[in-house]
């Protein structure tokens, strides 16, 4: 990175240009998997009547996903080390590709 670019969560401004911050290991918040970065950059949210946390880079899927009335059970993003799940109330399982 260069000194004009400014790393933005998930993206670095260069230039007048937007491009994803591409990490081997993990999402620019979620960190690798168990890091202290996983848990201190999850999202709280409400779901299905409690409170839960939600990795940084999925929430905003997750969060439509309820509010169009698909009840989601679990998730992960992957954290850069295998691909991310949210697993849905009726057995499904959507994969999460690349969330960042």
């Amino acid at each position: 990175m260069n000194n004009e670019a400014t790393k933005t969560g998930h993206e670095q401004v260069q230039g007048g240009r937007v491009e994803p911050v591409v990490m081997q290991h993990g999402c620019a918040r979620c960190g690798t998997c168990g890091s202290s970065e996983t848990y201190k950059n999850q999202v709280t949210m409400p779901l299905n009547g409690k409170v839960q946390c939600i990795d940084w880079c999925i929430h905003h899927i997750v969060a439509a996903l309820n509010a169009g009335g698909v009840t989601t059970v679990a998730c992960c993003c992957g954290h850069g080390s295998q691909q991310g799940r949210i697993d849905l109330a009726d057995g499904r399982v959507l994969r999460v590709d690349n969330p960042v």
